[in-house]
């Protein structure tokens, strides 16, 4: 990744088309406000606690982002590292939990993880890169394909487990919601995933059309304010489905009672010594640390939707984003990773589902800024239900977002098997040697375990790469660097 004489920052189209890409990153992110507090509550967290965090830090991210790296990208608590420390929890503790340690350990390895990362997006090797960004390019693409793979599993497989084991109905904010008949509840969910398939098909396609259209008649690929409506159109699917699921809830079941939740912080009752000194007996603790390793895995692989996904993966020049929005991109998310776990949440990481906006048209920092408006709309939402006993949460609930985390999950899937390095190529392999080992990555992170997936997904690839002579394609130089770092975490998640 090098800067060149011609990198500028590119140029909105409209503020119109910022505006509605604004508006289109919101809807496509917005579903971690209830995603976050559903899973971390199975933890021990409190639930109007979590909402409450991760509204703020939703809406801080956003801003400062936008002010920082200058870039339209949405800063939000990472859903497969939340389902990652869900998972650990119930390998150490079991679920639901009673232990008082377990979320404090979570919160003790996302700080950690966050600390080491922004250290990491701070320091330079000797040819100037930051150390972060040196790191990553060092990683084969096809494994980074496999990373996200596996998180893509994570989340498909995390809303399946709804439908066969009603984990919705176990939790406190969806016990309102038990569906008792298997049948009528899975049924529901294919209503749920089939909503936001024909939505989002249907206007992508629009889009597309019009997009080539556009592309015909002037040369260019720029969207259209029409194409931007598409888009939106299209993001919107997500908030579709979750009416529709929650319509159809009160249909065959009606709602009950839950327990009020109250706005709060994490931390804030234990007091700031005794939160310190919970964090300082825990840093050396084995499954502590083995969460961080899994952790820092995650962090340093997955960019997608990040500056630098838009900078390497961009056809149009005029539209990749410069070097230093990258370098400054990545500095702004490494200092909100240190701060989340402070207000109680895993660390936040640039969204995928930021490409929604990018595809509407999004180019500049205002994109986010108005994302950001969306975010405090919620917020001011999320304060009224607290404040005047709405039942938000019986409302929106797991039961009502696994359709469209299933989905979610299945796109990050599909994608990860088109990834492309900053050549324009597909790695240079042929594509049964990236998707054989994103399918199998996939599978086994939502059955087993996520390093695990990714491991045993870069073995395959290596066999494959192998029989086809291709092996010379990597810098075997790079192979002990990462190697070493891998087996690390992995020991240190098992340990």
């Amino acid at each position: 990744m090098q800067q060149t004489s011609e990198d500028t920052e590119p140029q909105a189209k409209s503020i119109g088309i910022e505006f509605v890409a604004g508006i289109t990153s919101f809807l496509a992110c917005a579903y971690i406000v209830f995603f976050a507090p559903a899973q971390l509550q199975k933890i021990g967290l409190d639930y109007g606690a979590v909402i409450a965090a991760t509204c703020f830090i939703c809406l801080v991210s956003c801003i400062f982002v936008g002010t920082v790296a200058r870039t339209p990208t949405v800063l939000a608590p990472a859903t497969g590292i939340i389902l990652l420390s869900v998972d650990a929890v119930e390998a150490r503790f079991g679920l639901p939990t009673a232990e008082p340690m377990a979320w404090q350990g979570v919160l003790t390895a996302s700080f950690m993880a966050g600390c080491i990362v922004f250290v990491a997006s701070h320091l330079r090797t000797r040819s100037g890169r930051k150390l972060r960004l040196a790191i990553l390019e060092v990683i084969p693409p096809p494994l980074r394909a496999a990373v996200v793979a596996g998180i893509g599993g994570l989340l498909a497989g995390n809303a399946l487990q709804s439908v066969l084991q009603h984990q919705a109905a176990q939790s406190i904010s969806a016990s309102a919601q038990q569906v008792e008949d298997t049948a009528t509840y899975g049924l529901m969910f294919v209503v749920g995933v089939s909503i936001i398939i024909v939505i989002e098909l249907y206007f992508k396609a629009k889009a597309a059309r019009l997009k080539e259209k556009t592309k015909e008649a002037r040369r260019s690929d720029v969207p259209t304010k029409t194409v931007a409506y598409f888009e939106l159109a299209a993001a919107a699917s997500i908030l579709s489905s979750i009416l529709a699921m929650t319509f159809l809830i009160w249909a065959f079941q009606g709602f009950e009672p839950v327990p009020k939740f109250e706005l709060g912080c994490v931390w804030c009752d234990l007091g700031f010594e005794a939160a310190a000194k919970a964090v300082w007996a825990l840093k050396f603790d084995g499954w502590v640390l083995g969460l961080t390793g899994a952790m820092l895995f995650t962090l340093f692989i997955d960019f997608v939707g990040s500056p630098y996904d838009f900078r390497e993966n961009t056809g149009a020049r005029e539209d990749k984003l410069t070097l230093a929005q990258v370098e400054r991109g990545t500095t702004a998310d490494s200092v909100m990773m240190t701060v989340s776990p402070a207000l109680g949440l895993t660390p936040t990481v640039y969204f995928g589902e930021n490409h929604a906006g990018w595809l509407a048209g999004g180019r500049t920092r205002v994109t986010v800024f108005v994302s950001a408006l969306g975010f405090a709309a919620l917020t001011a939402l999320i304060m009224a239900s607290a404040a005047f006993g709405w039942q938000l949460n019986a409302f929106i609930s797991p039961l009502v977002l696994a359709p469209a985390v299933f989905w979610i999950g299945v796109k990050i899937i599909g994608n990860s098997m088109t990834t492309k390095n900053s050549t324009g190529g597909t790695s240079g392999f042929s594509p049964r040697n990236v998707t054989v080992p994103v399918a199998i990555s996939s599978v086994v992170s939502a059955v087993y375990s996520f390093p695990s997936a990714i491991f045993l997904g870069f073995a395959v690839h290596l066999l494959l790469v192998g029989l086809d002579h291709e092996i010379e394609s990597y810098s075997m130089k790079d192979w002990p660097v990462f190697f070493l770092t891998g087996l690390a975490a992995l020991a240190a998640y098992y340990g």
